[in-house]
């Protein structure tokens, strides 16, 4: 069982980690050559996201972890992409980033649905 302070600092440096990303200039080729490739990254990103905030709020014992997870992932990528056009000039704002945010959010949320005894148990 890992400790509740442990799965908190993972959580916060994994967002800090993506917010440094958000703002670091990619060429479409430097993350993968197929099509829409980033919006694979943006989905992977924010499955990893969901399930890192939703089991430090499990572990924090916080009430609708789940629900605060999801949120907390939507709203986070909402941000990232307002301060991409508003902070940088070679990133900008895209609506298909945040629907790959929050379809990534929305599958971490079923998976965690599903295997919800079993993740739970080695919290």
């Amino acid at each position: 069982m890992l400790n509740k302070y442990v799965v908190l600092v993972l959580a916060l440096l994994y967002s800090i980690t993506l917010t440094v990303l958000s703002f670091i200039s990619f060429s479409a080729d430097s993350i993968t050559n197929i099509n829409y490739g980033d919006k694979v990254f943006h989905l992977g990103a924010h499955m990893v996201l969901v399930i890192l905030v939703f089991c430090s709020a499990y572990k924090f014992k916080l009430k609708k972890a789940l629900i605060l997870a999801i949120l907390f992932s939507i709203i986070y990528g909402i941000i990232i992409e307002v301060l991409q056009e508003r902070l940088t000039t070679d990133r900008q704002f895209d609506t298909i980033d945040m629907v790959a945010n929050s379809l990534g959010a929305l599958l971490a949320a079923a998976f965690l649905r599903m295997n919800n005894k079993t993740i739970v148990k080695y919290l």
